[in-house]
């Protein structure tokens, strides 16, 4: 039996983080939204907003990145500009912002419960450990840590490298051996609150355990304005860009889907940028006979889909996005 490999794009994850063309409006929006409403209705409480207790720092960048990425359109055509014109500092200050962006709405709204439901279904419970299916491989262009918190809450255990022990993660904070008895998950472009300082790496998972109460807001304001201030480099890279670490993760992901016979696509557009990698993708995918697409409306990528690939392959679109598709041929 061949492996089975999801694909994930923004739309995996739209239940919790903003699609790439509605982010900017939440970027400029959010500081104005409640954080806590007031108990009762007595003339001298009000509800509180978080504009009143994030640090100004950051809602100043946000109002920043959500003003440039709607006045060039999206915001990853704002990160080629910069990257183009090789503006260095605001490109790091757009992978600062996005960070920690993508941190706070997970701190906001913990995940997608589409994520919970996938993983819970295929999981089984093996010597009284729980365990996934070992030919699965899972990809994502997104940022978010999505996969990796609702893998934690299925586990009972919220500690970051417990994760890792039931899913082979790239990038990661630390070196570790790849294990083949568990399944595989590839950022493609990194993931939020992953970064090196002076070539150490480090991690700031640990704002994600707790939700939104307000200690957790207040190590979010003191991680940012040291982040901020100093020369943290966070391991978020767009399709363009190749540093040596998203270099390595994209790498090992060609080299391990040879057997790759089913594709699932899930809230992914196949968008220009990511063209040339796309077609590397299906070039290193020779046994590949059937691919669902899951959208709420899959003609689009469809189309652009069909454009990459050289050899006739099924193609079925999947319609209903309330569940991620769980195709017959992967065995649960």
């Amino acid at each position: 039996m061949g492996k089975i490999l999801y694909l994930l794009g923004a739309g995996a994850s739209a239940s919790c983080i903003s699609v790439v063309k509605e982010i900017h409006g939440d970027l400029t929006s959010f500081a104005n939204s409640i954080y806590k409403k007031s108990e009762g209705s007595p003339s001298f409480k009000r509800d509180i907003k978080f504009s009143e207790v994030l640090v100004s720092e950051f809602l100043a960048d946000c109002r920043w990145l959500g003003r440039e990425a709607q006045s060039h359109g999206t915001m990853d055509l704002f990160a080629k500009k910069l990257y183009l014109l090789k503006r260095e500092e605001e490109l790091r200050r757009l992978k600062l912002t996005l960070s920690f962006y993508l941190l706070f709405a997970q701190m906001r709204t913990k995940h997608d419960i589409r994520y919970d439901v996938f993983l819970t279904t295929i999981a089984q419970l093996e010597e009284n450990s729980i365990r996934l299916p070992m030919d699965l491989i899972v990809s994502t262009w997104n940022y978010d840590n999505q996969i990796m918190i609702s893998l934690l809450s299925l586990l009972g255990l919220f500690e970051p490298d417990f994760a890792r022990e039931h899913m082979n993660i790239y990038p990661w904070h630390r070196s570790l051996e790849h294990n083949d008895r568990i399944p595989e998950l590839f950022h493609f472009n990194g993931l939020a609150g992953f970064g090196s300082f002076d070539a150490m790496p480090f991690n700031l998972y640990s704002l994600l355990k707790e939700g939104l109460t307000d200690k957790s807001i207040d190590d979010f304001n003191q991680s940012y304005q040291k982040s901020s201030n100093g020369s943290e480099k966070f391991q978020i890279d767009f399709a363009w860009e190749a540093s040596t670490e998203i270099a390595k993760v994209r790498k090992k992901f060609l080299e391990r889907i040879a057997d790759v016979r089913t594709l699932v696509v899930v809230g992914y557009s196949f968008p220009t940028f990511n063209r040339e990698f796309d077609r590397t993708v299906f070039a290193k995918c020779p046994s590949l006979s059937k691919i669902y697409v899951q959208d709420i409306q899959p003609e689009g990528p469809i189309e652009r889909l069909r454009s990459l690939l050289d050899k006739a392959v099924e193609i079925v679109p999947v319609r209903g996005v309330d569940q991620f598709y769980i195709p017959i041929e992967l065995k649960v």
